[in-house]
């Protein structure tokens, strides 16, 4: 089941307890209180996607403690990406304090302690992902945590509206794109918490740096879409194409042989993906953004120095 629903209306007996077993089994073990008597609204939407976990949430006030002692019954090796839509969340995690408000966002190490508490109703969205799909070292990850940053502008404002867009989709309807999905939304977290990537080479403006990163996250939610081109990429970050080619020279390769590169790295993935093993290969070039099968084969093939079919077949045999 990729959608599960959770609500406190259909809880009996103590809503305490009963709500505390849905926190617990969606997200980690911990205590959690809410308000007294019959008046507590909570409601969540989940979604397991690929390897992460989705989640709208809805509800009333909440105070919540993950401890050493939780962690020890069971880790997780995960952590929370917080996206606050409305109300605020006040939390605390590695010796920080944070107010998390509308269009903020933050990160929670799911395997340290932390507090986590809202007096009154908070809308928030939030993707669990493993820390494999992060791809950054813990201290690098631990530097994110309890800190609220705005998902109004740039990165943030990427990476939020491609977790928000998950949310509105017919997941159901898409199974053998969860893991891509999935994917992609690890590469844009990994983008927006990696400061290192912020640093610019010495003859470069920290403007042409930023929007190239912006670019490079813009690519990784759309490359699938064959109508990606520099035009459109241009237009979506509201500057000019040949100012978008001279952000990505210091890469050392174009925009579309990045475009390009993720299409084929996607496409090298589902080849070896023995659930799509009965799935054409040609199919699978045009879902990645392929218009031309003989290009993509001749792509592929300068790419890994191996063709598409050598690769499924060698898949096959292992």
């Amino acid at each position: 089941m990729i959608r599960t629903v959770y609500s406190s209306a259909g809880l009996a007996g103590n809503r305490r307890l009963a709500w505390q077993k849905v926190i617990r089994e969606v997200y980690a073990n911990l205590d959690i209180d809410i308000g007294p008597g019959e008046t507590f609204s909570g409601r969540i939407c989940r979604w397991v996607v690929g390897d992460a976990e989705l989640t709208k949430v809805h509800t009333d006030n909440e105070f919540a403690r993950r401890t050493a002692r939780h962690i020890a019954r069971g880790a997780c090796n995960s952590y929370a990406y917080l996206l606050v839509r409305s109300g605020t969340l006040s939390i605390s995690q590695g010796g920080r304090d944070c107010e998390v408000g509308p269009g903020q966002y933050t990160l929670l190490d799911l395997d340290r302690p932390y507090l986590f508490s809202h007096p009154d109703k908070v809308e928030k969205i939030c993707l669990k992902a493993p820390a494999h799909l992060l791809r950054l070292r813990d201290a690098k990850l631990a530097e994110q945590c309890a800190v609220a940053r705005s998902a109004d502008a740039g990165l943030g404002r990427v990476a939020a509206h491609y977790i928000s867009s998950l949310c509105a989709e017919d997941l159901e309807a898409m199974p053998e794109q969860l893991p891509a999905l999935s994917r992609t939304a690890g590469d844009l977290l990994s983008l927006l918490f990696d400061s290192a990537d912020a640093a610019s080479l010495p003859q470069e403006s920290s403007v042409q740096s930023a929007l190239r990163r912006r670019s490079v996250a813009y690519i990784g939610a759309n490359y699938s879409s064959a109508d990606l081109s520099p035009a459109v990429i241009a237009e979506a970050l509201g500057i000019s194409v040949r100012y978008l080619h001279r952000c990505f020279e210091p890469m050392g390769k174009s925009v579309m042989q990045h475009v390009t590169e993720l299409r084929l790295a996607n496409c090298h993935r589902e080849l070896l993906d023995a659930s799509l093993r009965k799935h054409p290969i040609a199919e699978i070039a045009y879902r990645n953004g392929f218009r031309n099968i003989s290009h993509f084969s001749d792509s592929f093939r300068a790419n890994f120095g191996t063709s598409a079919r050598d690769i499924r077949a060698t898949a096959s045999r292992g």
